[in-house]
């Protein structure tokens, strides 16, 4: 089960409703073993053993040991006969272990595959993430239910917001950038690179927006047309970009090759260059446009003032910082990083306020719009809610049951092995009438007589 080979829709057919089925014919056909039995018992023949039926013989057969049979044929007999059983019920026991499951995490819905983007909206109650599952999901802000889905080729490797809500933005490795209505789910635009679009940004009045590349680029498109405006070039990969709020539209890049740019949209000229020690996977611009934060992967996040391009302070992490933001005042900052954290920084002294640990790596992290939560994504594709006083949980969304994570297709073969045997060693005891001595010596209740031209089951008094 590789990533996009295989849809949860798919993997709940396989996984559950297969084994179901298989489950409901092995026991139809242990019904008709029973009647047959019974039939035995009854009228004391089964009439001739070609009339058996050839899918249930099988089962008939297991209470026949030929007459003269060596010790060592019994035994492989024996397991043989329990094999099939077990065969048999493995589907009705695979839907029980799955059932169980299924109450555990009772989820149909939800990323399969680590966050990697985040984004919500100022004017409207809604977020959006975008996942290794090759999704982008909108969801509600307020509950965490999921509202709409796009679907991309490839891994989805940044999201945005329009300012009203209205649409969506996302980049992916299939090499575009696409414009959705948020509403249909409808794809309106789309914007083609040479490499993966990292990236994605609106302008404050959603008319023009930004993608960055594996290409080396940053371009700036005409949101209605799709046609593009500018191309700003870098010296390697662009991982991040973000456009200013305070009507200069200027351009903000974080690239591989160390340094963040800070670009004029309409001339494309540099106007400052950010210096970190290994790449810069996260930029944000603050409300007013005066400040500038990074993240790097050199286990910092840095505020420079715009203006000037000096460094005012430093935010030291445990590992790689994937994400930025900035509040809505401007007064604190937010960093994502692979530490397991998030840290919510006082931007005028460099404190950390608070911290919001997690069990797996932080991958993308936002404020909403009022600065009183704080979202974040992490590789276990779970998008959670916090409150951004008192760290508190409000609301995490599913990750569904169905997921490629847990139903790798190795767990998946050692939990049907697993299942099978847990099945097997009750069918050596449950289902022959002679349980262990009944390998040492003939059945006592049925004798098959092997004389040439009779081929019939006979009861014990003939």
């Amino acid at each position: 089960l590789k990533t996009g080979e295989v849809s949860s829709r798919q993997r709940l057919v396989i996984i559950y409703f297969l084994p179901l089925f298989l489950s409901f014919a092995g026991l139809l056909v242990m019904l008709v073993f029973v009647l047959w039995r019974f039939a035995l018992k009854r009228w004391g023949w089964l009439g001739e053993l070609d009339a058996f039926p050839a899918l249930v013989r099988p089962y008939c057969l297991s209470a026949v040991v030929p007459v003269g049979m060596g010790k060592f044929k019994k035994m492989a007999n024996f397991v043989g006969r329990n094999f099939k059983r077990t065969l048999l019920f493995t589907g009705f026991g695979i839907c029980l272990v799955v059932f169980a499951g299924f109450l555990h995490q009772p989820a149909l819905y939800g990323h399969e595959r680590p966050i990697n983007r985040l984004a919500s909206a100022s004017a409207i109650s809604l977020v959006v993430t975008g996942s290794d599952d090759n999704t982008a999901r909108l969801w509600d802000s307020q509950t965490g239910r999921e509202l709409r889905r796009f679907k991309h080729d490839s891994s989805v490797r940044a999201v945005a917001l329009s300012p009203d809500g209205l649409r969506v933005l996302t980049g992916s490795r299939d090499n575009t950038a696409r414009l959705w209505d948020s509403k249909t789910g409808r794809e309106l635009r789309r914007f083609q690179h040479d490499g993966d679009v990292n990236a994605v940004a609106f302008a404050p009045d959603g008319l023009r927006v930004l993608t960055g590349s594996d290409d080396n680029t940053a371009r700036l498109w005409d949101s209605q047309t799709g046609r593009e405006l500018r191309q700003f070039k870098n010296d390697d990969d662009v991982w991040a970009v973000a456009l200013s709020a305070d009507g200069l539209l200027r351009v903000l890049t974080g690239s591989d090759d160390n340094t963040a740019r800070l670009l004029d949209s309409q001339t494309g000229r540099e106007l400052q260059r950010f210096q970190h020690d290994s790449s810069v996977s996260s930029v944000a611009i603050s409300p007013d446009g005066l400040l500038v934060l990074t993240g790097s992967w050199d286990r910092t996040a840095r505020l420079w003032d715009s203006q000037t391009g000096l460094e005012l302070r430093r935010f030291q992490n445990d590992s790689y910082v994937t994400a930025v933001a900035f509040a809505p005042d401007g007064l604190s900052v937010l960093t994502g990083s692979w530490d397991n954290t998030a840290r919510l920084w006082d931007s005028q002294t460099g404190a950390e306020l608070r911290r919001i640990t997690l069990d797996t790596d932080v991958n993308a992290v936002a404020y909403t719009p009022d600065g009183s939560g704080i979202y974040t994504g992490s590789d276990d594709g779970i998008l959670r809610l916090w409150d951004s006083q008192t760290g508190q949980l409000r609301w995490a969304t599913s990750k569904p049951f169905w997921n490629e994570d847990t139903w790798t297709i190795d767990i998946l073969y050692i939990w049907l092995a697993l299942v099978f045997v847990s099945l097997f060693i009750p069918c050596l005891k449950c289902f022959d009438p002679g349980r262990v001595w009944f390998i040492r010596k003939p059945n006592r209740y049925i004798q098959f007589y092997q004389i040439p031209g009779i081929n019939r089951w006979l009861p014990p008094q003939d």
